[in-house]
């Protein structure tokens, strides 16, 4: 009966709730919240960890011989929970990018190996980034309209079965290339 909640909001009403009282603290987090999960509450308020978070991606991922992953290569938003996944990708195309050219005796660390990395991740890495930030950026809009057309499309989108597992499928990386890296393919007896 724990869990983890990302919440975001303003630096200000940061400052807020940290100076805020245990019980107002608690108040605000299960008016945030809501009752869908029960009582909501931080057993202590200064076990609370908080930072900004902001829209970043490395300038680059490759330098001579080295190649950044996941968090070193670019930040996404822990709002919808895809920084492993991507991470992970990123692990996936690399690992398949080196062993062809281990086969196929090539130099891993060449220029033109890490390039090809580079391209590869570079459209879902920065697409995700771009995504994760923009659903912050509707999440934290006071704009009555926004709010009320961002409820309106979560709650359809719960309802839509068949739109949720492929935009499920899109996040895990299932979805949207023609070839799956050799680590992200299903296992044979898997579930």
């Amino acid at each position: 009966k724990r869990m983890s909640i990302v919440w975001t909001m303003t630096p200000e009403y940061v400052q807020y709730m940290l100076d805020a009282s245990q019980s107002a603290f608690n108040y605000a987090l299960q008016q945030r919240f809501g009752c869908w999960l029960g009582d909501i509450y931080a057993p202590n308020k200064d076990d609370i960890i908080y930072y900004p978070l902001m829209f970043a991606h490395a300038k680059s991922v490759i330098a001579p011989r080295l190649a950044l992953l996941g968090d070193a290569a670019h930040v996404i938003h822990p709002i919808a929970g895809q920084g492993l996944n991507v991470g992970l990708r990123d692990i996936a195309y690399l690992h398949d990018i080196l062993k062809s050219a281990l086969q196929e005796g090539k130099d891993i660390g060449s220029d033109h190996i890490l390039q090809y990395y580079a391209q590869s991740r570079s459209v879902d890495t920065r697409m995700m980034a771009a995504f994760t930030d923009q659903l912050d950026r509707l999440f934290l809009s006071k704009n009555p309209f926004i709010k009320v057309g961002r409820n309106l499309g979560l709650a359809t989108f719960n309802h839509m079965t068949t739109f949720k597992k492929l935009a499920c499928n899109i996040a895990m990386g299932n979805k949207g290339s023609s070839k799956l890296p050799e680590l992200l393919r299903p296992v044979a007896g898997s579930v």
